[in-house]
């Protein structure tokens, strides 16, 4: 009885239309021109994905550092970095694909330590940069700062100091000047090798 009495009343209607396009009124179902009409369909479309680019890495390699002698200024300056990026794409990767944003923008943050011949090893700055890189090319800024405090090597510098430095990079060469604010400026060419992986999601 209760079916009978539901099946009746005009506000449970249910309208099996096969092929409907995605958004009806389920009270006035497409006609059947409505459905062959273009204007009326909506095909698929791929919403593309963000991607997040995770690239640790060291690097190692010569120049001239905070440590300066009447000898020579001649150092190694070798350390650790972590680089963050984030790019979107109008295609998915798909499951097994490698979302890694190659053209993006980014951030990089490192540190490592000098080691002059005669003198030892000191820290060396710990760096924030802003990074745009394409592919294996990529041009950097930011700051960088001597964390440690106390004289190192003999007294030829003081403790804390503040600076700029820039990366040019053609992976995996990389250019980096800096201008310490106390101790003045330092170049470097390193390798640096990077281990990049992604997290990936759709738009």
């Amino acid at each position: 009885m209760i079916l009978v009495v539901l099946a009746g009343c005009p506000g449970l209607k249910r309208h099996d239309i096969r092929n409907a396009h995605g958004v009806i009124d389920i009270d006035a179902p497409p006609s059947q021109l409505q459905r062959g009409d273009p204007a009326y369909h909506e095909p698929p479309a791929d919403p593309g994905e963000h991607h997040l680019g995770i690239a640790p890495g060291f690097f190692v390699g010569p120049g001239t550092g905070r440590i300066d002698t009447a000898e020579s200024d001649a150092s190694v300056e070798a350390g650790v970095q972590l680089h963050l990026s984030y790019g979107e794409s109008d295609t998915s990767v798909g499951r097994d694909g490698f979302g890694y944003p190659w053209t993006a923008w980014g951030v990089s943050i490192g540190w490592g330590f000098q080691a002059h011949a005669g003198h030892g090893t000191i820290a060396a700055p710990v760096y924030l940069e802003a990074t745009r890189h394409f592919y294996i090319a990529s041009a950097s800024a930011g700051i960088a700062v001597y964390p440690t405090a106390g004289k190192v090597a003999g007294g030829l510098a003081e403790g804390v100091d503040l600076g700029g430095q820039v990366t040019l990079g053609f992976w995996p060469y990389m250019l980096r000047m800096r201008y310490m604010q106390d101790t003045g400026f330092e170049l470097f060419g390193v390798v640096q090798l990077e281990l990049p992986t992604s997290i990936t999601w759709s738009r």
